[in-house]
């Protein structure tokens, strides 16, 4: 059975749940401020996967431009 997700904005509040995924799932680690930089600059392209209220994922947008 798969269970129900939903998909919402960060929070600065979801912060250390978002550094660990990070740790847990990829090679390269960033610190909080890395993602709370990200969130500042563009709060609407910072989601975050829950189900029953866990974050199990996230998905974030960096613009770089030059």
């Amino acid at each position: 059975m798969i269970e129900a997700y939903e998909i919402r904005e960060f929070s600065t509040d979801d912060i250390r749940q978002v550094v660990l995924i990070n740790k847990e799932a990829l090679p390269e680690n960033y610190p909080d401020q890395f993602f709370l930089g990200l969130y500042y600059h563009a709060p609407k392209a910072f989601l975050v996967a829950e189900i029953n209220s866990d974050i199990v994922g996230y998905i974030m947008c960096r613009i770089e431009r030059g």
